[in-house]
């Protein structure tokens, strides 16, 4: 464990997300939120967050997760909530609509008028 004495605030952006995603599932709790998750991860570590969500969530558990990544978080979600102005504007469950519609349903639920 080399790195084992230094302080966290030495980390790369990417190794301090995923320490603090470790300390979150650590406890095993039955809910766990996440701000943004995938924010400094490279393409492998955010992978590998995709599979561990999805087996948190289809072990019972609830994951509330925002994200502006939408195909991603399309995949990831059984209902997607698109917010405006801190109001649920859209809310779509697993199926209802296609990834490729949801930049679209995005844009128009979200316009100002």
């Amino acid at each position: 464990y080399p790195r084992r004495r230094d302080l966290v605030r030495e980390f790369s952006r990417g190794m301090q997300q995923r320490l603090a995603i470790a300390r979150s599932i650590l406890h095993d709790p039955e809910l766990l939120l996440f701000d943004e998750p995938h924010t400094g991860l490279d393409q492998d570590a955010a992978a590998m967050l995709d599979d561990l969500l999805s087996e948190i969530a289809s072990g019972g558990r609830t994951v509330v997760m925002t994200s502006h990544d939408l195909p991603r978080a399309a995949k990831l979600a059984d209902r997607l909530d698109i917010l405006s102005r801190g109001v649920i504007a859209a809310s779509i469950r697993k199926g209802e609509q296609e990834i490729s519609e949801l930049p679209e349903i995005y844009r128009r639920v979200t316009q100002d008028g």
